[in-house]
């Protein structure tokens, strides 16, 4: 499946993301941005990986280099542990909740089926 439609599916309901309609990065499309104010960072997910950018400086993930993903184990987490195929590791918040519902949940899942979705059709 599409990383588009996976964005539409799943994260276009949550208040703090941002649908873009496709606009071009180093890591293909961009088509959403979510928002972790208000601090001044935003997780920037586009079609062949994420970024995040923090204060002016940028870390970015393809997809395909993600070997792992889990939560911080905290009370209420909320940054997903993004372990790489080089062994680097990085802490990328999510800060943003409805209620109890916390934001984390559903970047977690569409990280989860896109990196299962690679992994499937690579084969």
């Amino acid at each position: 499946m599409r990383v588009e439609v996976r964005i539409k599916r799943i994260l276009t309901n949550l208040e703090r993301f941002k649908y873009i309609d496709g606009e071009d990065s180093i890591l293909g499309k961009i088509y959403g941005v979510y928002d972790n104010s208000p601090e001044d960072d935003s997780l920037h997910i586009c079609e062949d990986g994420i970024f995040w950018t923090q204060n002016g400086s940028r870390e970015q993930i393809k997809y395909s280099d993600i070997s792992d993903l889990s939560l911080s184990y905290n009370e209420l987490p909320d940054k997903i542990i993004t372990m790489l195929l080089d062994d680097h590791i990085v802490m990328l918040p999510v800060r943003g909740r409805n209620g109890k519902l916390a934001d984390i949940y559903s970047i977690l899942r569409f990280l989860r089926t896109t990196i299962d979705d690679l992994v499937k059709f690579k084969k």
